[in-house]
């Protein structure tokens, strides 16, 4: 079972996520991705993900450190090794830019909210080890967050 450890301080009130909608967003992404398998094998059967919302300043701050791009971008997530996973079973950390989802919502005809599901459904698939850089990797990540994102709103 995944549990979400969620800093959503900078969310207005009409974005937060309620304990419920969290429950019910994990509990078909755990299910899908049972389903659909080529997840991390070095997962116990709980774990915790931390996520947190940021700002761009943040944001471009973080990937310009880490991805070595200068620009803001919507969603980074960090898998921890297994020699990283804390005494909470911490596995990973997802950052979410929300200046970011709330100027992309609209070219997706979507709330802000159904964009910070996207990109929390995107980073949790990352922090489980799917990818889509190649083309066969982004044949299985990009379909499960789709049919994930398409259960949820």
């Amino acid at each position: 079972m995944i549990s979400l450890q969620f800093d959503q301080s900078l969310l207005s009130e009409s974005e937060v996520f309620s304990d419920k909608e969290i429950e019910e967003l994990l509990k078909e992404l755990t299910s899908q991705v049972k389903q659909v398998g080529g997840y991390r094998e070095d997962l116990k059967e709980t774990y915790s993900i931390s996520v947190a919302i940021i700002d761009a300043m943040t944001m471009q701050h973080l990937n310009n450190t880490y991805r070595g791009k200068n620009k803001v971008t919507d969603v980074l997530s960090f898998p921890f090794s297994q020699d990283e996973i804390d005494s909470d079973g911490v596995i990973g950390e997802v950052l979410i830019c929300v200046d970011q989802a709330r100027a992309q919502a609209p070219e997706h005809s979507w709330s802000t909210k159904e964009e910070l599901y996207q990109l929390l459904i995107h980073g949790v698939l990352h922090v489980l080890g799917y990818d889509h850089e190649k083309k066969e990797d982004a044949g299985i990540m990009l379909p499960l967050q789709q049919s994930i994102l398409l259960n949820r709103i």
